[in-house]
């Protein structure tokens, strides 16, 4: 069971990193034509 939970917390954490990065590319590609 311990186990399990781990591995939700680490596949959360690299879902949520993996959408921050994201968004970063998203806002970078959006500002550059504008500056």
């Amino acid at each position: 069971m311990l186990n399990y939970t781990v591995y939700n917390v680490i596949v959360f954490a690299s879902y949520t990193q993996l959408i921050v990065y994201i968004i970063k590319i998203d806002l970078i590609s959006f500002w550059k034509p504008i500056l």
